[in-house]
């Protein structure tokens, strides 16, 4: 299947990924959001168990921070977009944390 495909045509290869990723979207946008995103008590479990205040993870289709309330402690759940249209990366120093994109 791998050789079919890359025996297309650029063109082609390219329309068929745009096709793919909108069903993909029509997919996602069905789903209820509880499924889209991790799992809250996870999330608490992780921070726990590693006594970190912060966790950063890949693409879960709601990329931003996210604040969890663990034994009294506020900590940040720092979700990472998808690199279809421009990637994004975490900046920390001295301030703290900043979300920054790849332009």
């Amino acid at each position: 299947m791998q050789a079919q495909l890359l025996n297309l045509p650029l063109a082609v290869r390219h329309q068929k990924a745009r096709e793919l990723r909108a069903q993909s979207e029509a997919s996602k946008s069905n789903k209820a959001a509880e499924i889209m995103d991790v799992s809250p008590a996870t999330v608490e479990k992780v921070l726990r168990e590693h006594g970190y205040p912060r966790l950063i993870h890949g693409h879960t289709h709601r990329p931003a921070r996210h604040e969890h309330a663990v034994d009294a402690h506020i900590c940040e759940r720092w979700v990472l977009g998808d690199w279809y249209e421009r990637g994004n990366y975490l900046y920390c120093d001295a301030a703290g944390v900043t979300a920054k994109s790849i332009t």
